[in-house]
């Protein structure tokens, strides 16, 4: 599918599912972390190794970081985000530069390559918060890095997320066509050399006109399209809607190069060339004073009417240590809460809101030294309080608050291209001299009103969230335990009017597919309450009820990142009777119902899973009750001989390498913490890091299809949830059923790699998990072939 060209530069973040971006944005930024760390680490090795033979020198920490950069190039293709992932490429291009020469690799390089992981990580922060950032702006670090590789071509247009194509072009009404010749020739060489040496205005009209005659006598598509791109081109130059900058300048004179090349009769045209053209042309917008027709043409055809310029030459992202940034984030917050109590009277506060305000000030000017005035300011109104020995009164209270949620927002939702953040803090630094000078407070100023709104709003939508993912949790809990014992309706009783409370939420915020989910999952659970249904049509609800709540999971975890989506890619299919996501690749062997990312069950012995949906945040500590996705029984069947590993596209390989690495991870990350529980059984923070392992396990590996791997977590992951719901030390029997899983999850995770054909089954996890959970029995767990069948037994 082509990249579309309405506002190219711009992540279609509202259209486009940010998911996939949410998920692999914390392995991207560890990855980077690594790679840096690495250079610096064999930096600092060369230089206590100065004077010896730096040939010699061990050269496994630049291994390291070309191959953390070689991960994350393909975590950011795979989400696609092919025009970001360029900068990676040449990263890992300039590690295996330094693979090979390590006397090249420097400190100043290693800063440049430290410098663009900065803002590459900004700059795919802001694309996960909905900002219409381009990868254009990236550019200052592209070229540090290519300049290091010493590439052939560097041009910001190298990371213009466009996908060329060919577009007729419509041509300005009563333009001759004119012919290839010498004295044609002779005018193009003298006009673009005008252009290249000085910019003249009268070479580009020139140029204008030469390129829209060329266009009108082509006979072909590819020369019409080609020369209409470059009228448009020489327009915007002679209007001074181009820099004068050395890329504009090449691009210029490689036209000379094309027209020898048509004047022959070649067929060949550089399509690099004319996206250059095109790229330039979405740069420059046209005044309504000056008229361009010959650019106006080429932005409609291409649909670039919305497109704005990005200023190519400034560094926006990267520009601060983001340890820095979660600094003063922390300061600022810690402030607020501080002054929050300070104004209501809690004088017991004076002294820290000095201490605090005092670091808060301090990383201001550090990271934007045009705040100074506001950081005075501040301290001035804190230093007041204080010797007053009194609350402040409420007009400093209100603009020491308001400055101080400016602030906020500002370092948590970073604009680099916001020309108004000099200008404000200037004007929240006046305010609060006169309210603490005794003059009256001043009202609020519309941006003011506008900023108290939005900050009210995340507030909002933030707990709206977390409201949902509580109240679905009890359902699936509710649910889980009737499913298993259909008999017994007593935990029924909840879910109806919990469903019609999400039902009532989902309709305030638009979202109605998802009402009309939860509307007719509440009449089938009301079905359940006095209906008696029978084994297979019980089996069928049971699935359709626990899909639809997997979906439901998938669209809560979207609202977080990405409300407007959420309302877009999810339906209810009333013939289904599912809510079903509506985004996926499409594949040939895929049937006629709609498309989705969620891995179906692979055979009819397989659960029905509730899908994890990647999410946007870290795992939450475990809640005093557990949640439990539903599974609905399956019928039963014969066991089944393990099947061969399926064949894999790239896409999928890609995924499960994903998952692979981060699966790695995570088990080393839960062996580590079953090490501290050996030493402190009662150290519930260990205990919630185990938890959380087998909780990434479960939903990762549902993500990429492996169920099986997902069922067998998941089994680990009740018996965490009952343990930490009880707040009782981990006895040595849950140790030791722990430290087998793990040791198993991690053999299952190699052999997965290899494809090896061993025949792991979730139903010894399951079988050990449930008695210890259930009876308080210790049921060692099998390796595989030991004790366990091919396939899962139905529970």
């Amino acid at each position: 599918m082509q990249t579309p060209m309405t506002a190219p530069g711009e992540l279609e973040s509202a259209t486009t599912d940010l998911g996939p971006l949410a998920w692999v944005l914390d392995e991207l930024r560890k990855s980077l972390d690594g790679a840096t760390k690495a250079l610096r680490r064999f930096v600092r090795d060369a230089e206590l190794a100065r004077g010896s033979d730096l040939a010699e020198l061990d050269a496994s920490q630049l291994r390291i970081a070309r191959q953390q950069l070689h991960q994350a190039v393909g975590a950011l293709e795979m989400v696609g985000l092919g025009a970001p992932a360029k900068l990676l490429r040449v990263m890992e291009a300039l590690a295996q530069k330094f693979v090979q020469r390590p006397e090249l690799c420097s400190d100043d390089a290693a800063n440049k390559v430290e410098r663009a992981s900065f803002a590459l990580t900004e700059y795919l922060e802001g694309v996960l918060k909905g900002k219409n950032a381009s990868p254009v702006a990236l550019f200052p670090q592209y070229r540090e890095v290519l300049d290091l590789v010493g590439g052939d071509r560097v041009h910001p247009a190298d990371l213009w997320p466009v996908e060329w194509r060919w577009l007729q072009v419509p041509l300005p009404a009563g333009v001759a066509p004119l012919p290839y010749g010498p004295a044609v020739r002779s005018r193009v060489d003298q006009a673009v050399l005008k252009v290249v040496r000085t910019g003249d205005v009268q070479g580009a009209h020139a140029m204008t006109d030469i390129s829209l005659g060329l266009a009108a006598a082509a006979d072909a598509l590819e020369p019409q399209v080609f020369w209409a791109l470059s009228a448009g081109f020489f327009e915007a130059v002679s209007l001074g809607l181009c820099p004068q900058d050395v890329y504009v300048k090449r691009t210029a004179s490689r036209i000379i190069a094309q027209y020898t090349t048509l004047a022959k009769g070649e067929p060949g045209i550089v399509e690099r060339l004319a996206l250059d053209l095109l790229f330039y042309c979405a740069q420059a917008v046209p005044g309504a004073q000056a008229p361009a027709p010959a650019l106006q043409a080429v932005r409609t055809a291409y649909g670039l009417t919305q497109a704005c310029p990005v200023d190519y030459a400034t560094p926006q992202f990267g520009r601060f240590d983001p340890a820095l940034l979660v600094q003063a984030r922390k300061r600022i917050a810690s402030a607020t809460e501080t002054w929050a109590a300070l104004a209501g009277g809690d004088t017991n506060r004076l002294k820290a809101a000095a201490d605090q305000f005092a670091g808060v000030t301090e990383v201001m000017v550090k990271l934007h030294p045009e705040r100074a005035d506001l950081a005075r300011a501040l301290t001035r109104a804190v230093d007041t309080a204080v010797r007053s020995g009194e609350p402040p009164t409420a007009s400093v209270a209100m603009e020491v608050a308001t400055a101080v949620l400016y602030l906020e927002a500002a370092y948590e939702d970073l604009d680099p291209t916001d020309a108004t953040m000099a200008e404000r803090s200037n004007r929240l630094a006046q305010r609060l001299d006169q309210v603490c000078s005794g003059a009256q407070p001043e009202p609020l100023e519309p941006w003011m009103e506008e900023l108290y709104r939005r900050v009210s709003d995340r507030q909002t939508m933030g707990s709206v969230v977390d409201e949902l993912r509580t109240t679905l949790g009890l359902v699936e809990k509710s649910l889980d335990q009737f499913f298993r014992n259909p008999q017994d309706r007593v935990p029924l009783h909840e879910v109806p009017s919990q469903l019609s409370q999400m039902r009532g939420v989902f309709s305030v915020l638009g979202l109605d597919q998802a009402s009309l989910a939860a509307l007719r999952m509440r009449d089938s659970v009301e079905k359940f309450l006095v209906d008696t249904i029978d084994g297979r049509g019980a089996s069928g609800m049971f699935e359709k009820i626990g899909n639809s709540l997997g979906a439901m999971g998938f669209l809560i975890d979207m609202l977080s990142y990405q409300r407007a989506l959420a309302k877009k890619l999810f339906v209810y299919d009333e013939e289904a009777g599912e809510l079903r996501p509506v985004m996926g690749r499409d594949k040939a062997a895929q049937d006629e119902s709609p498309a989705v990312d969620v891995p179906a069950p692979t055979a009819a012995t397989d659960l029905p899973a509730v899908v994890e949906a990647p999410a946007a945040t870290p795992a939450p500590v475990a809640p005093a009750e557990p949640v439990q996705p539903v599974v609905a029984p399956p019928a039963p069947v014969a066991p089944v001989a393990a099947a061969a590993p399926p064949v894999l596209d790239d896409d999928d390989a890609e995924m499960r390498e994903i998952f692979l690495e981060e699966a790695r991870e995570v088990v080393h990350n839960g062996t580590n913490a079953l090490q501290a529980l050996r030493a402190n059984p009662a150290d519930l923070a260990e205990g919630t890091t185990l938890r959380r392992a087998f909780h990434t396990l479960k939903g990762s590996s549902r993500m990429v299809g492996l169920t099986e791997f997902g069922e067998a977590a998941w089994a680990m992951e009740q018996l965490a949830n009952t343990w930490l719901a009880e707040q009782k030390p981990a006895g040595p029997d849950l140790l030791a059923l722990a430290g087998e899983a793990m040791e198993q999850f991690a053999r299952w995770v190699e052999d997965i790699a290899q494809s090896a054909p061993t025949p792991w089954s979730a139903q010894s996890f399951r079988k050990a998990a449930d008695a210890l959970r259930l009876e308080e029995r210790r049921i060692p767990l099998p390796w595989p072939g030991a004790d366990a069948p091919a396939a899962p037994a139905p529970e």
